[in-house]
């Protein structure tokens, strides 16, 4: 039994958990505090052998005589199948559907003491060396052809600490550790031993790590924690000496008449967030207080008494100590805890009901919109979605009045990667080839497009082809970035873009642009934010604050300005000068309320509804579907999925957008009812998540963007 903690409707309550024993002290039932149980039985060894749920679902198992696990059968009558050698070691793993076929299959490898190969269901083999102390000292991956893909050995130092790792003949890693087996720097290098990321660290007598020493531009950027003597973090001063602190407190709950947890974090600018506890060590409150001890926001969470988030009230500031209004939201769960139903601005007029249906193993059947209609998912034994359709009951706002708007089936290889995805409606098509680790290398869009992608055996993309056979070369040193080169279909350079300099925490200090247009710096502060961009057309100066907000920004050379900007106490920006001159209000959940001398009007549910000049209206799913502006009236239309398929302008232009199995926009129609304006047609080209260019119907290509650093780009 919990201690004492308050339910969604505000009673003062216990959980309780509920167990039974055999005469051999085996559990044989478990009730959780929402009164479901699940039952086990026992085989002479004191292994389950039967699981049953509160659905009535069951797993069973089987073993050998000498106890290790023979076959699993999930509750979807899924049968996963062991073999072991003399040691009890698993020498295979099978899984084999309900009707009795193999569906995956790996093999294990050992020598006395080790494992030495692991063959997967696509017969890729990864192999492993050890040394005479049986520590892993080379680790290899060979496709079913037995071609290297990939490599990486390992060293110890004289402790048998892991101390330097060499990956594909290419990436150094160089751990220095202290007698503990801590890491206390860590550097990446070249084959050449040139330093491409330094980091140092130093820790207190418990092991809490207290320094972290970067190197940015040149500098030691130091970050400090201190702990206090429970080991809880109480400080935390970066490397330009701002402070954050912690602070942790026995807080009195009035209510439950016991004592909770409470911490207060104090930003350099002593904005507090103010965390309470209950007594089982779940968030139940989280209040922000602006410096001048104003309330500025404050969310309440109620929990089932299986702990499920069941209630969240959101009291909305539309200034400091200035409640305007509450929100309600609320999850349902069923008997394995799995949100059935979320009601978003209850017992409001916006009030929005999503409801979900489950099959066995958690896998969705079912998700039901607010305006009805339905999404239906269907699963291979393996668990791969196999088919996503809808049904549609309420065609209102929807431009296909049929049954179903959408309707996708994906086929997948032996190691669950979607290797095609047809679309039943529009009769397209989307094929995908990876290499063997998992890399998308090729892949025919829906609507024609083809996009081939090469990578280096640590994963770095080196090559990206485009419809044209035209392609981009990627040159990188061990670990950065170095070129881009655009070559025609024949291998002719057309241009080269180049990332000269980076420092050694991985930032880009210095690049040269295209066609000789000249170059760009940065100068990083020590908190790795840019501060200066030069180029030889203008200079860009940032200021930021200490936590982090950019307050100024000064522009020289093509424009000469000078930008201020001041936040709120929840960081929303408040006021601008400079180029353009605005003020704005926000409210506590990032709502715009007003800008300049424009109000604006926002319900439950988020949604601007009406502005000085313009109205919104919503579909009960929550997409805007009309807008009404000085010349007429603007509609939206969507898909099931919710994505925007048509737009009509009070002229009547019309824009029509499609879009394949992973939710791309895959092309765009434009029609002009003005002499003034050509009809125009894209297909939109992805390297798998990022639009990268646009072709119109004659497969012309008419723009293109190549991405650096696509693991923070924008998708």
């Amino acid at each position: 039994t919990s201690p004492k903690i308050e339910d969604p409707d505000g009673n003062v309550v216990f959980a309780t958990k509920s167990y039974k024993y055999d005469s051999f002290g085996r559990q044989t039932e478990k009730t959780d505090p929402n009164k479901n149980t699940i039952k086990t039985k026992y085989n002479i060894l004191n292994k389950p052998i039967h699981i049953l749920y509160p659905d009535n679902t069951f797993e069973e198992y089987e073993y050998f005589l000498d106890g290790c696990l023979k076959s699993h059968v999930n509750r979807v009558k899924t049968k996963t199948e062991y073999q072991y050698d003399h040691f009890q070691r698993v020498l295979s793993k099978k899984i084999i559907s309900s009707k009795d076929i193999l569906l995956s299959e790996e093999l294990f490898e050992y020598d006395s003491f080790n494992l030495i190969s692991k063959t997967d269901s696509d017969n890729r083999t990864m192999v492993y060396t050890y040394d005479g102390a049986g520590r892993k000292i080379k680790e290899e991956i060979f496709s079913k052809d037995q071609k290297l893909l990939f490599k990486k050995e390992f060293f110890y130092d004289s402790l048998g600490f892991l101390c330097k790792s060499v990956e594909a003949d290419i990436l150094v890693t160089i751990n220095l550790r202290d007698n503990v087996g801590r890491v206390i720097k860590e550097t990446h290098e070249d084959l050449d031993s040139n330093q491409l990321r330094k980091i140092k660290y130093q820790y207190n007598d418990k092991k809490n790590e207290t320094t972290a020493t970067s190197y940015i531009s040149g500098k030691k950027s130091k970050e400090i924690k201190t702990f206090d003597m429970l080991d809880r973090l109480i400080k935390i001063e970066d490397a330009t000496a701002n402070v954050t602190t912690y602070e942790y407190h026995r807080y009195f709950d009035p209510k439950l008449k016991q004592k909770v947890n409470q911490i207060i974090t104090i930003n350099p600018l002593n904005q507090k967030i103010i965390t309470t506890y209950d007594a089982i060590g779940r968030v139940k409150t989280i209040e922000h207080i602006s410096p001048e001890e104003k309330r500025v926001s404050f969310e309440e969470k109620y929990y089932d008494l299986n702990g499920n988030l069941k209630k969240q009230v959101s009291s909305i500031y539309s200034a400091p100590n200035t409640l305007s209004k509450k929100v309600n939201t609320l999850w349902n769960y069923d008997n394995f805890n799995r949100v059935i139903a979320i009601i978003e601005a209850q017992q409001s007029a916006t009030e929005k009901i999503t409801r979900y249906e489950y099959l066995d193993l958690n896998l969705m059947k079912k998700a039901i919109k607010p305006d009805g209609n339905e999404i239906i998912y269907e699963y291979d034994e393996l668990g791969n979605t196999q088919r996503i359709y809808s049904n549609i009951t309420n065609p209102e706002n929807y431009l296909d009045s049929s049954v179903s708007d959408i309707d996708y089936q994906f086929t997948y290889n032996k190691l669950n990667q979607p290797i095609k995805a047809f679309d039943n409606i529009n009769a397209t098509t989307t094929f995908r080839e990876y290499d063997p680790l998992g890399h998308l290398i090729q892949e025919e869009l829906a609507n024609g497009l083809i996009i081939k992608n090469e990578y280096n055996l640590i994963g770095n993309k080196i090559t990206t082809a485009f419809p044209d056979n035209s392609y981009v070369k990627y040159t990188y040193d061990s670990l950065n970035l170095k070129k881009i080169t655009r070559k025609d279909p024949k291998g002719k350079p057309l241009y080269e873009h180049n990332f000269l300099e980076y420092d050694l925490s991985g930032n880009l200090i210095k690049e040269k642009l295209i066609d000789n247009a000249g170059f760009i710096d940065y100068e990083i502060d020590l908190l790795g934010q840019t501060t200066s961009i030069k180029t030889d057309y203008h200079t860009q100066k940032i200021t930021f604050d200490e936590i982090g907000r950019i307050s100024k920004i000064n522009y020289e050379g093509f424009t000469k300005d000078k930008n201020l900007y001041k936040h709120d106490d929840l960081n929303q920006i408040k006021n601008e000068k400079g180029l353009f001159n605005n003020s704005y209000l926000f409210d506590s959940h990032n709502n715009r309320l007003s800008k300049n001398d424009d109000t604006y009007l926002v319900n439950d549910l988020n949604q601007i509804q009406t502005t000085k000049d313009h109205t919104f209206e919503y579909d009960k799913n929550g997409n805007l579907i009309s807008q009404t502006i000085s010349d007429g009236e603007i509609r939206y239309y969507y898909d099931t999925l919710d994505r925007l398929v048509r737009i009509e302008k009070p002229n009547n232009d019309i824009f029509e957008f499609t879009y394949d199995a992973f939710n791309r926009r895959i092309s765009k129609t434009s029609k002009y009812n003005s002499w003034l304006q050509f009809d125009d047609f894209r297909y939109f080209l992805y390297d798998d998540q990022n639009e990268i260019g646009s072709y119109d119907q004659y497969l012309t290509q008419k723009d293109l963007r190549i991405l650096f650093d696509t693991q923070r780009a924008e998708i």
